[in-house]
């Protein structure tokens, strides 16, 4: 509703989580702004789940601002299906971050949800560390790197995709 409030929710099992109050979450409140579609960043749905959240506003005849449809869209599920088969059987590897370095995708699940521009783990590795703030500052681009003497040279290349004012980097 126009409060961030769930009204209702689908599939039925969800029920428990009818009338939650969203209104302190990013994207609803920017949403409620500007009342434009959004894409939220990642992050634990009130079903315990990473997640990101499509929502487009709901406006009466008369314009006013009624609330939104929301599309909340489990990364675990949603991404591997996506991304897995485009890469499957050959030597690539696919990640997908969002703009402030949080990783949505990664075919370890272990780095899903960390930051690759704070986390320790990615620290311990100069030349990741290097080139993950060059993807993270420009839009496109690539960079050799390695994590140590003696270690193979990875390469990276990376686009960036985006969908209403929220960006991310295809890796």
């Amino acid at each position: 509703d126009a409060t961030g409030h769930i009204v209702e929710i689908a599939p039925p099992d969800d029920l428990a989580h009818r009338s939650s109050d969203l209104s302190a979450q990013e994207h609803v409140i920017r949403l409620q702004q500007t009342r434009q579609a959004v894409l939220s960043g990642m992050f634990r749905a009130v079903e315990g789940f990473l997640a990101v959240d499509l929502q487009y506003p709901v406006l009466s005849a008369g314009g006013d601002f009624m609330g939104a449809v929301s599309m909340l869209i489990r990364l675990d599920d949603f991404l591997p299906e996506v991304i897995v088969p485009k890469v499957e059987g050959s030597e690539l590897d696919c990640w997908l971050v969002q703009a402030d370095g949080r990783v949505l995708y990664d075919s370890d699940p272990y780095e899903i949800g960390r930051d690759v521009l704070r986390d320790p783990l990615y620290r311990s590795c100069a030349g990741f560390a290097e080139a993950a703030g060059r993807i993270m500052s420009n839009g496109t681009g690539h960079i050799d790197y390695t994590c140590g003497e003696g270690q193979d040279t990875v390469k990276a290349v990376w686009e960036s995709v985006g969908l209403h004012g929220t960006g991310w980097r295809m890796v």
